[in-house]
């Protein structure tokens, strides 16, 4: 009996809850946030090349790796050439 009536009190408290005026507008732009979030590609090429170009030594890996394979592109074709 005593249960049962705390609950009733319980449920007929009002409670005083501060909401921000601003409130709706900040869920919405988190949901939003969240689901551009999801929705975002595994791997970002603008990132990527925006990483890339603020890093001296990943331009020169970069750069290293491609006159590598050029120079092993070169001997390829040149063996094809004389064979």
């Amino acid at each position: 009996m005593k249960s049962a009536e705390r609950y009733r009190a319980w449920k007929e408290q009002k409670k005083q809850i501060e909401v921000s005026q601003d409130f709706t507008k900040k869920l919405m732009s988190r949901l939003y946030q969240h689901e551009q979030a999801k929705s975002k590609p595994w791997l970002d090429s603008q990132q990527f090349f925006g990483w890339l170009s603020g890093h001296f030594w990943a331009k020169a890996g970069l750069a290293l790796a491609a006159a590598i394979i050029g120079f092993i592109r070169f001997v390829i074709i040149f063996c094809a050439a004389l064979g």
